[in-house]
């Protein structure tokens, strides 16, 4: 069964989340199979690693996020609050927050410094969340999305003011599957 996500963790490590409703941690120098962890009932949808690699958050199609220690196996974490499918998740560097989007059409901001709560829920957009991604400097969050055969949803998010920065309208003919921090680089010079 193909992965479906992988998260690059600082220490040297790799993880990936698969369809077979496995989270492995492999060494990028050896190869090796670190640690392999049970995920539950549902296939992973997402994963993301935390700036200083002591967490891996996996979203499953059970509407949650779990996170999990990937040094010792542990699951540290449930997250609950979307009513669709989670497909993204990523960590605000530096600033103790985990963002989440949705099938659901929506945005979650989590305050994981000490409570890991829901804190902000930003939106609602037009359609699905699929995709998520920082500017270089973690200001703006690019957000892709959209209606199935019908039209694609681009947008920057102002992350300190939480606010919407910029619409583009017609950004594709269907779902937005991936944004990039280069193209938010690239954007922000030209402003």
């Amino acid at each position: 069964q193909r992965a479906s996500s992988a998260g690059t963790l600082p220490s040297g490590w790799i993880a990936t989340a698969g369809a077979d409703k496995q989270l492995k941690v492999w060494n990028t120098e050896s190869g090796e199979l670190i640690r392999s962890i049970a995920t539950g009932e549902k296939p992973a949808t997402a994963l993301a690693s935390s700036p200083d690699g002591a967490e891996l958050t996996m979203a499953d199609g059970a509407n949650r996020v779990l996170v999990w220690n990937p040094h010792n196996g542990l699951l540290q974490h449930i997250l609950r609050g979307h009513a669709g499918v989670v497909h993204a998740t990523g960590f605000v560097p530096g600033a103790g927050r985990l963002i989440t989007a949705s099938a659901d059409k929506s945005v979650r901001v989590w305050d994981i410094s000490q409570t890991w709560q829901d804190a902000v829920d930003m939106g609602p957009f037009d359609d699905r969340v699929v995709a998520l991604d920082f500017s270089p400097d973690s200001k703006l969050l690019a957000i892709g999305g959209g209606a199935p055969a019908a039209r694609g949803e681009l947008l920057l998010w102002d992350v300190e003011k939480n606010e919407l920065h910029k619409k583009f309208d017609n950004a594709h003919s269907d779902t937005v599957f991936g944004v990039a921090s280069m193209l938010l680089h690239i954007l922000k010079v030209e402003e």
